[in-house]
């Protein structure tokens, strides 16, 4: 009698296993990313580039083909997404962001922002940003591609599923690693809070600490509302 009952839980079983398996398969996941991988051109931002005559007089000699997208977040929307363990599908879905192009006037170069917000070419934005400046050193991972790839390599994370760049609160460097989440501030000087610059942390190592610069903020602004 044992026997026609373990034989009979055996198809029971192996159902509830298949049907898991299914569904686990159909859940939905969300689409790998590597910011190094996507091309302006050829794009619909591209396209609303070159219609607008202002935008193509203010660059003497644009580098499309190198053009860089970051992501803009404000910093409380950066801190939510902090709190709420969402800063990847921000970062999927954004509603600002920026193409970052290299510019050549001779043997000057810079970087040239050109802003894009809901989906529409918003405006462009004349300030250049020389290669040689310090602004220029928080988007050096446009570039310097050879930097960034020995750091992952040194971090153990040279085949990210998902890595972007993005500024809220400072420029940083998103990504996830075997379902793991880091980040990554470019800056040479610590925060005030002790979050150190050009170093690679695990995200859940420093939420405290990112949280705790959000708080900072909003009591800043509150002091400071003319409305108080």
């Amino acid at each position: 009698m044992k026997n026609a009952n373990k034989f009979c839980l055996t198809p029971v079983f192996m159902f509830i296993l298949l049907c898991s398996i299914f569904l686990s398969s159909c859940a939905p996941s969300l689409p790998d990313y590597d910011f190094r991988e996507e091309q302006f051109v050829g794009t619909e931002d591209y396209e609303a580039f070159l219609q607008t005559d202002e935008a193509r007089a203010a660059f003497p000699t644009p580098d499309c083909e190198s053009a860089c997208k970051i992501v803009l977040l404000e910093s409380t929307d950066f801190f939510r997404a902090v709190r709420e363990g969402t800063l990847r599908l921000a970062l999927q879905h954004p509603q600002r962001y920026l193409w970052m192009v290299p510019v050549y006037h001779g043997a000057q170069s810079a970087w040239q922002p050109v802003l894009f917000e809901n989906g529409s070419f918003y405006c462009h934005m004349f300030s250049l940003y020389s290669f040689d400046s310090q602004s220029y050193h928080h988007y050096n991972y446009l570039s310097e591609r050879d930097e960034l790839n020995t750091l992952l390599q040194e971090n153990g994370l040279e085949n990210p599923e998902f890595i972007a760049p993005f500024y809220g609160y400072g420029s940083w460097l998103y990504l996830e690693h075997q379902g793991t989440p880091y980040i990554f501030l470019y800056r040479e000087e610590p925060l005030t809070t002790g979050l150190d610059g050009m170093t690679l942390y695990p995200l859940e190592q420093v939420r405290s600490t990112i949280l705790m610069l959000g708080d900072r903020e909003y009591h800043q602004e509150q002091r400071l509302s003319p409305y108080l």
